[in-house]
């Protein structure tokens, strides 16, 4: 504790104020969109009044921020060409802010050869600790520490209420803070414990798809992350399964929700049927036609929302066409081809092949567990098929760009 302090005592006020706004950024992630866009705001301009004023410009001459501007541009340019320009405009320049933030972090994991990475990280950890005993409070009383009672059953409120989307907090840090974990513990069982533990709150929380994204990612991340252990590794892998499909088994909310809702109809029927008797498969139909209609360029950002409910996407071979309308396609592939078409869909694509083979290259030459657990999220948040929240949302968008920043940071 000392140390963090004479660490805090030989920086500027500016400095540690930026640390100390990376380090809080996860709980203003469980607040409100607003109060997350201004710590945005504020830990941006504090980063750019930083880089100018003590002519630091250059942390910014590197192809990661050139690649990141050049992604901003197209989507610049392809809101001349949507639909509604004005609409379009404003979530595409308001983008800027994920770029920014994400450089900022990244600036500040590195300021002084990483000297304030462990405070940054710890803190993220406690927090996540936090997160979790919350959440398990839930599953045992039936509401969280601040009294929030989830309306759907067998889904978790945890801090962020009625919107249900803890999940998706639970997946983005829960690497990072097994990462943090082991770094000061340094043993291999009592990590494999936490991760096991972790993994089932991420099961018991209840979002199909954010639960799906968290076991790829794990599963992948122990198997990487050291070489043997092979043995205890199926071990815990085989462990989990029989413990979730046990809660399935003897909770009803679980056994609804996971088995009656979601795996028994795939197994008794294939993919492309269990697609067009759900609400995805509506929103997928919906975009795969505004698609088709402006293929070049889509409709433009945030357009999804008035060109999804018009009447001439009802498609009766879909079971839930009259539900078809939302504000994304929860998608981000169809995102990104209904509301940007080819044009900004091939940008963005080259873009993370390019970030994604960068970052492999470095952690074959230096193996670095954070640079691991922040590529994996990164990779598992653009697969093809699971739903996705959308990609220009506050939150999401901030989740994403945290784990941007944490692998870029670690990238030699």
């Amino acid at each position: 504790m000392n140390n963090i302090f004479s660490t805090f005592n030989k920086e500027t006020k500016l400095n540690v104020f930026g640390v100390i706004l990376i380090s809080t950024l996860p709980v203003a992630l469980l607040s409100r969109s607003a109060i997350l866009n201004v710590v945005i705001l504020i830990i941006n301009f504090l980063f750019l009044f930083i880089i100018f004023h003590e002519k630091k410009v250059n942390f910014l001459n590197n192809k990661y921020f050139y690649a990141l501007l050049i992604f901003w541009i197209s989507l610049l340019i392809n809101s001349i060409f949507s639909m509604d320009v004005l609409n379009s405009l404003q979530r595409s320049f308001g983008f800027i802010r994920f770029i920014l933030l994400a450089f900022a972090i990244n600036y500040f994991l590195t300021l002084k050869n990483f000297k304030f990475q462990k405070i940054v990280y710890l803190s993220w950890l406690l927090i996540f600790i936090i997160v979790t005993l919350d959440l398990i409070f839930e599953i045992i009383f039936g509401f969280n520490l601040l009294g929030y009672v989830s309306y759907m059953p067998g889904r978790l409120a945890g801090f962020l209420n009625n919107e249900l989307k803890i999940g998706h907090f639970y997946s983005a840090f829960m690497l990072i803070a097994v990462s943090t974990y082991y770094n000061i513990s340094k043993k291999h069982f009592s990590t494999y414990l936490i991760i096991f533990l972790f993994l089932i709150i991420s099961f018991l929380i209840g979002e199909r798809a954010n639960f799906l994204r968290t076991l790829i990612i794990t599963t992948l991340f122990i198997f990487f992350f050291e070489k043997e252990k092979f043995n205890k590794k199926i071990i815990l892998i085989t462990f989990f399964v029989i413990t979730t499909l046990l809660i399935i088994n003897i909770n009803h909310k679980y056994k609804v929700r996971f088995w009656e809702q979601f795996l028994r109809p795939l197994t008794q029927t294939t993919y492309e049927k269990f697609i067009h008797n759900s609400q995805y498969g509506a929103h997928y139909d919906v975009a795969k036609k505004i698609f088709k209609n402006n293929i070049f360029f889509g409709i433009g950002l945030k357009n999804f929302r008035n060109e999804s409910q018009k009447s001439i996407y009802e498609n009766k071979e879909f079971y839930e066409t009259d539900g078809r309308w939302a504000t994304h396609p929860h998608q981000i592939h169809w995102e990104f081809l209904s509301e940007t078409g080819l044009f900004g869909y091939f940008i963005f694509i080259f873009f993370f092949i390019f970030i994604i083979i960068s970052n492999i290259k470095s952690l074959i030459l230096k193996f670095n567990i954070y640079q691991l657990s922040s590529m994996l999220f990164i990779i598992v948040s653009i697969l093809p098929l699971i739903p996705s929240g959308s990609f220009f949302t506050t939150y999401g968008a901030t989740l994403f760009w945290v784990n941007f920043a944490v692998m870029i940071s670690l990238k030699k």
